[in-house]
């Protein structure tokens, strides 16, 4: 059998913080093109939550660490909260035992520390990165990450 007719399963999801809807849509296509779930550990509200919100948030959260904990593969995605992964992004990661992940993050303006972040809290967990995504919401720039040196100009 050819090399190439090899195809290795990888029980993957992709886990998101989106705050306007940009991260999901990026989440939504990742997992549509991977044949796998999206899961969001927020809900996307612009005003106050009410107890029940919050409580069904908590609810999304650990589910959301259950189904990744169950994966061979990871996707995680955030957008930047003060040039920074968002803090629930944060709290997701410090919870995980998985040993893949590929990590991607939508922003508007400045993209800061938000992969540097990333990067050291998975390896402090032992958390092998297979790639990163960054996309700049309101151009058509956008960079795919391939390895520390190398950077492709277009989403493939």
């Amino acid at each position: 059998m050819a090399a190439n007719n090899i195809r290795i399963n990888l029980k993957t999801t992709v886990v998101y913080y989106s705050k306007t809807g940009n991260t999901k849509t990026i989440a939504d296509t990742i997992a549509s093109v991977l044949g796998c779930e999206a899961i969001p550990i927020n809900l996307m509200k612009h005003s106050r939550k009410t107890r029940q919100e919050l409580d069904q948030e908590k609810e999304l959260f650990q589910n959301a660490i259950y189904k990744c904990n169950q994966s061979d593969l990871v996707f995680v995605g955030t957008p930047t909260e003060f040039r920074k992964p968002h803090n629930k992004i944060i709290d997701l990661i410090d919870n995980l035992t998985i040993m893949k992940a590929a990590i991607f993050c939508t922003y508007y303006g400045m993209l800061g520390a938000t992969f540097y972040d990333l990067e050291s809290i998975l390896l402090r967990k032992n958390i092998s990165i297979i790639n990163k995504l960054n996309l700049l919401v309101g151009t058509e720039k956008y960079n795919f990450k391939l390895n520390v040196s190398q950077y492709e100009d277009k989403i493939t």
